[in-house]
């Protein structure tokens, strides 16, 4: 199978890709999960096991702002419930009552660790929507104000670490959390703990990742803003742009919040509600860019997911995050009825081989695996350190530039081959002009060279041209055939089909049927003809263009197969009526053994009841032997006989061959070729097997020969059947005689059939083995 350069490049990028998503992925052990809120870390060695996390229950304290005083001495506080983390709190039940996502609350988890000196850092990105936490009861970090209401507290998304040195083998951790502004309140994400150099190198390779996805993603908006500007009818550029910098800005406020971290002053709800925006927009404009590149998507359905992105980017504009947060799930399950769409899309698209679809479906499905990764981690179905959705987005928004940079790679050199073709033309017009010469003069040579026979029509069906093939196929000379009328040396029983064929050709129907023409000496050939229309410059029929080719062997060869099926028919009767033949005939040998039998005087039984009828049993043999019945009996008897060997002779002819070569007898073999052949008539054919005298010459004590026997017999059948038609034709032979002799010659053995018929050809004699040559009619052998 030839692989294309193209292929290649694909499945080196996609393997790039793949490493680059997935290899940074650690080997780290799966952390613990805490109980009850103790977290056991007792077993785990930061320097060699890595950055472990605190999912697990945490013990929750709703609508209580609690300090690490509150838990000083023997009456601390009772929670109201364990709550996994990460989790948001809404949907939770404390007692009876379910909560919402407004409100605040207190967790505390006890970690457990081995007794160290060294210093640990504790990273945590973002929660719902402010906290404050303690640890081993000092404060240590904050983001934003924890409030008991929507007046005293205040939103903030920012990603800290701290370190903090471990003074006991517990860590007691007390986190503050209050959300009024977001439909979600709670500890959304994990907190990492660790050393402060693995936590530091953490935070650092995200973010460097992050900004080297920004400026990538910056940088082929304007790449591609540029394009559009240059050449405004492609407005997959426009579309794909906007695309890359929609992504660039969700990027640079969601994971490390990098736009945040730099301006931390700026309004909360503004960045949340650019962080809205992105996603409402990014996904409609790239299902506008998919339908601009591949006819399969539909430009409507694209509009009105952008439609409805547009309502809701206007409903985000005028409204709290409090209340337009609630708007994301349901475009979230949205977005996803579009993706099976586009996949679905760009399956058919690549099925239907559109260029770079196989491309922009592998970034599909890099973006999809890169979703179900962190799906899968975020639901614990399997341990990762790592996000890969930015990643995934990123490589998806890559392989989708790549394939536009391809599309006018394309074009370009599309453009530049055109270009050099036409210096090619006005340079080298001369040479341009010998070569269609030349390539007239092949074209003509070929023409005139193929077995086939070509012509041309004129509206009128009048030969305007008739390649030489003519002459050799159908015996007729060109120079006769030409400007008369092509019709003519047809059968004229075929000429209504072909006036139906040209009616139908006009009609842009049918253009091929099977007909006869009248060669030299009235000699008939079956051809097949196709045919065309021909137009001239202003669009009118101006004839017709056709070619025929001679399919008299096939035709044939097709009437030998029907003949040769018929004949197995026959076959088949003639064993089933020998069967039935059979049991008649079983029934007349037996009667007449009987009567024989009856009859006979040395029996005692016979001599018993005719003494009975007072019957002189030796008088009746005697009356019977003078009147010559019991001689009529016997005579019956061998015919009845003869017959039954007869039908034992067809019986055994007709049973299907298994072409299996075994040890054969073959005097046996031809004794019963004989027996069988000395019943066949043929009229029409002048030839009686009767009349013919078969002489046998075989060879003395003969040791069998490994052959098959019924094709040997069959092959042996058709010659006794050809000698006697060819002595049959010939009136002058008095006495037709057929001699078969059997000879051996070394390990071989040999069969001659001779005859004193009219015997072959020298001409014919060469031919003798070629498939399906005759010199009878068709339908004769």
């Amino acid at each position: 199978m030839r692989i294309s350069i193209y292929s290649i490049k694909l499945f080196l990028m996609t393997c790039l890709a793949l490493l680059f998503l997935f290899g940074c992925e650690n080997n780290s052990r799966k952390p613990a999960l805490a109980e009850n809120g103790v977290l056991d870390l007792r077993h785990w060695d930061f320097k060699n096991d890595g950055i472990t996390n605190l999912d697990g229950q945490w013990r929750f304290y709703w609508k209580k702002l609690l300090k690490p005083d509150d838990f000083k001495g023997n009456l601390s506080p009772k929670e109201d419930n364990f709550i996994p983390i990460p989790h948001q709190w809404d949907g939770l039940t404390v007692g009876e009552k379910t909560l919402s996502g407004q409100g605040y609350a207190t967790f505390r988890l006890q970690v457990k660790i081995r007794p160290t000196t060294e210093p640990l850092a504790l990273k945590i990105m973002d929660m719902g929507t402010a906290y404050k936490m303690w640890i081993n009861g000092r404060p240590m970090l904050s983001n934003g104000v924890v409030g008991t209401s929507r007046e005293t507290s205040i939103p903030q998304y920012l990603p800290q670490f701290i370190v903090f040195r471990p003074t006991s083998s517990t860590i007691d951790f007390l986190l503050q959390v209050s959300n009024f502004s977001h439909k979600r309140g709670g500890v959304w994400k994990s907190l990492d703990l660790g050393t402060i150099k693995l936590i530091d190198k953490k935070r650092k390779r995200n973010l460097a990742i992050e900004l080297f996805l920004i400026g990538c993603l910056f940088i082929m908006a304007l790449y591609h803003f540029g394009l559009y500007i240059l050449r405004r009818k492609d407005r997959s550029t426009i579309y794909f742009g906007m695309v890359c910098i929609l992504t660039a800005i969700r990027i640079s406020i969601t994971g490390e919040r990098f736009l945040i971290y730099n301006f931390p002053d700026f309004s909360w709800e503004y960045y949340q509600t650019l962080e809205y925006l992105s996603f409402y927009l990014s996904a409609p404009f790239f299902l506008l860019f998919l339908a601009s590149l591949f006819p399969e998507f539909s430009k409507g359905l694209s509009k009105i997911l952008l439609s409805i992105a547009i309502c809701l980017g206007i409903f985000t504009l005028v409204t709290p995050v409090r209340v337009f947060s609630h708007c994301i799930l349901y475009f979230e399950i949205l977005v996803i009825v579009f993706v099976v769409y586009s996949l679905f899309k760009m399956i058919r698209a690549v099925l239907n081989n559109r260029k770079e679809a196989l491309l922009v479906l592998t970034g599909m499905i890099i973006l999809i695996g890169a979703v179900f990764h962190d799906m899968m981690a975020a639901n614990n179905i399997f341990y990762s350190n790592h996000g890969f959705g930015s990643i995934g987005i990123t490589l998806f928004i890559f392989f989708q530039s790549f394939a536009l940079s391809l599309r006018f790679s394309s074009a370009f050199t599309a453009n530049e081959v055109i270009s050099r073709e036409l210096s090619y033309t006005n340079l080298f017009k001369d040479n341009l002009l010998l070569a269609l010469k030349k390539s007239e003069k092949k074209y003509r040579e070929l023409v005139e060279n193929i077995d086939q026979v070509f012509f041309n029509l004129d509206a009128e069906g009048v030969i305007t041209y008739v390649s030489p093939a003519v002459k050799k196929v159908f015996g007729l000379e060109p120079d006769e055939v030409n400007n008369t009328l092509g019709i003519k040396y047809f059968l004229q029983e075929d000429h209504d089909r072909i006036k139906e064929l040209i009616r139908q050709t006009r009609t842009g129907h049918s253009k091929q049927m099977e007909c006869r023409i009248l060669g030299t000496r009235d000699m008939m050939h079956w051809s097949r003809l196709d045919i065309r229309l021909l137009y001239s410059d202003n669009g009118d029929i101006a004839g017709y263009q056709g070619l025929l080719s001679d399919i008299t062997e096939q035709k044939r060869t097709q009437e030998i197969m029907i003949q040769t099926e018929k004949m197995t028919s026959i076959g088949g009767l003639a064993a089933g009526m020998a069967h039935e033949i059979n049991n008649p005939l079983s029934s007349i040998l037996q009667g007449l053994e009987m009567i024989e039998r009856r009859f006979s005087p040395n029996l005692e039984i016979n001599k018993a009841v005719a003494k009975e009828c007072d019957i002189n049993i030796q008088s009746l043999h005697t009356y019977l032997d003078k009147r010559k019945i019991l001689r009529y009996v016997t005579m019956s008897r061998e015919a009845g006989l003869r017959a039954a060997n007869i039908v034992a002779h067809m019986l055994q002819f007709s049973r299907r061959s298994d072409s299996r070569s075994a040890p054969t007898d073959l005097t046996e073999l031809l004794e019963r070729a004989i027996g069988l052949i000395k019943n066949t008539y043929d009229r029409e054919k002048s030839f009686d097997f009767k009349t013919i005298d078969i002489e046998t010459d075989f060879e003395a004590n003969m040791k069998p020969v490994q052959c098959s026997q019924t094709e040997i017999e069959q092959v042996i059948l058709n010659l006794l059947i050809n000698a006697a038609q060819a002595i049959g034709f010939e009136t002058e032979i008095t006495t037709p005689k057929i001699i078969i002799r059997t000879r051996t010659s070394g390990w071989m053995a040999k069969i001659e059939v001779e005859d004193n018929g009219p015997g072959i050809s020298e001409k014919n004699r060469k031919r003798i083995f070629e498939p399906f040559f005759t010199t009878k009619p068709v339908g004769e052998g």
